[in-house]
């Protein structure tokens, strides 16, 4: 058989496969670092190498993602352009009855930090965020505000100020711009690393604002099963 003819029918099979293999979307909003968006691309993050696995470990589905922002990600699932948000939790405003949640996969903290001159030696510094200047993240739902992450419920009762990343909320709080700023723990672990200068400027929380138990949401109607996801994270045997 000519070997033209026989790579044609490898690359028809080929395409067939990847055709028949059923695509779910999975958000991609900043959230570092699970997360980051940089110029409208999803570029790194250990979500990305968790998808990675998802896709190595079968067959049935092929996982992408779709770009999104955190105060964009609701409307987004509503207009059906995403079918699962992976690092989630199924409190974080979503409609339970349009999604489940797997099993929990992984968890972490959400810390607040401050300048160690301005906490000094006072132990209660952090018991009431609510009459600090707080830098957060645009459409995160944090446990001082009730998990309510509308912005002008946030702006009405909160010294707040809205922005986009981490790092600029850390800056934030180091050039005095702010009291205080929440982070995500494993975020500031790395920060911490890569800044080892300017570390011991800031000193956090030893309570947290909440803990992340983090699962995949799913769309209820998708074709993905919650015993397939949970066997997928590797969580349904904890």
């Amino acid at each position: 058989m000519d070997k033209h003819i026989v790579l044609a029918a490898i690359a028809m099979a080929w395409s067939y496969h990847v055709a028949a293999r059923i695509t779910i979307n999975i958000a991609c909003s900043n959230f570092p670092p699970y997360y980051y968006v940089e110029d409208g691309a999803c570029v790194r993050g250990r979500a990305l190498d968790k998808i990675r696995q998802l896709n190595e470990k079968q067959k049935k589905y092929v996982f992408k993602l779709y770009v999104t922002s955190p105060a964009r990600k609701t409307v987004d699932f509503q207009n059906r352009k995403f079918d699962m948000s992976l690092y989630s939790n199924i409190n974080w405003g979503w409609d339970k009855s349009t999604v489940f949640a797997s099993c929990i996969f992984y968890t972490n903290h959400e810390v607040f930090i401050a300048r160690k001159d301005q906490v000094a030696d006072n132990s209660a510094y952090f018991d009431d965020i609510a009459t600090k200047r707080i830098v957060a993240i645009n459409g995160f739902h944090y446990a001082f505000a009730h998990f309510n992450a509308d912005r002008e419920y946030l702006l009405k009762n909160f010294s707040i100020e809205l922005t986009n990343t981490h790092q600029g909320n850390i800056m934030a709080v180091l050039l005095r711009r702010a009291d205080v700023a929440i982070v995500t723990k494993s975020f500031l672990d790395d920060w911490r690393r890569e800044h080892p200068d300017l570390s011991p400027d800031l000193v956090e929380s030893k309570k947290y604002d909440q803990t992340y138990q983090f699962t995949a949401v799913v769309r209820k109607d998708s074709m993905l099963t919650k015993s397939e996801i949970d066997t997928l994270l590797g969580c349904d045997q904890r």
